[in-house]
């Protein structure tokens, strides 16, 4: 759910419906996956079954095969709905290979306008369908993003037709790729984690309900706003009579 593999095959057919030039390599992990997986996984079996331009490698790849793999590739694409860094999308950079990727999370600490084709994004709730990042297993109601098929398929005609544009982002990848890889070999880092760590006892302790709070309101009115406008006024009514009665009436027959 997060990687969203779905939405990068969708991306590619609607860039090349007609097109038997190019193809889409997927590499999977797990593919024998069971439970909520297992149902992400039949729906993408599903998609390219009839799609003999895309092709499924199921089998375990040793590091330096996988490295292989992604050289041997024009273009690489991630529409993620969120990263904590992006570790294939950097090391296709590395290997000087122009990325298409969703233009948010953690990617976006080396990504740029000038050196990767960036998706752009609305936010959306995690669904409860979405395994680990699950309301029920957070405890929170949290936000991740949907990228724009529509937009990230434009990328792709724009890369798979303009070698210069190919040449010009494959070429800046490689240079920004290794400055982030040479920075980080410097560990500049760690002397902000020391900081952190000895000025954790003034750090605001965060509040778990609250957030949860702020959250379900933000859902709230995200349902609010597809509401005509007499339903929205009651529903709005409504919440000002809870909010009203929590406040001043709740709390008194508690104690």
């Amino acid at each position: 759910a997060r990687k969203n593999p779905l939405a990068a095959v969708r991306a590619f057919q609607i860039a090349f419906p007609d097109s038997n030039d190019v193809g889409l390599v997927v590499k999977i992990n797990n593919p024998d996956a069971v439970g909520q997986n297992r149902r992400i996984l039949d729906q993408f079996y599903a998609l390219v079954a009839d799609d003999p331009r895309v092709y499924l490698i199921r089998e375990r790849l040793t590091y330096s095969d996988l490295l292989t793999l992604y050289a041997s590739c024009d273009i690489f694409i991630s529409l993620h709905r969120a990263e904590g860094l992006g570790l294939v999308a950097l090391e296709a950079m590395r290997l000087g290979k122009p990325v298409v990727a969703t233009g948010w999370s953690g990617n976006m600490s080396y990504m740029t306008p000038r050196n990767a084709g960036l998706v752009s994004y609305d936010f959306a709730p995690i669904s409860e369908d979405a395994v680990v990042y699950a309301p029920s297993r957070l405890g929170v109601r949290a936000h991740w993003v949907e990228p724009n098929i529509g937009h990230a398929a434009a990328w792709l005609r724009a890369l798979a037709s303009d070698r210069e544009l190919r040449q010009r982002f494959a070429s800046q990848a490689a240079a920004d790729s290794a400055a982030y890889d040479l920075a980080a070999r410097e560990l500049s880092f760690i002397d902000d984690l020391a900081a952190l760590r000895e000025h954790k006892p003034l750090a605001p302790r965060k509040n778990i309900a609250e957030l949860h709070r702020r959250a379900l309101a933000a859902e709230r009115e995200n349902q609010l706003r597809g509401l005509a406008l007499p339903q929205r006024m009651q529903a709005r009514i409504r919440t000002m009579a809870n909010n009203w009665y929590e406040r001043h009436v709740a709390w008194r027959l508690e104690h």
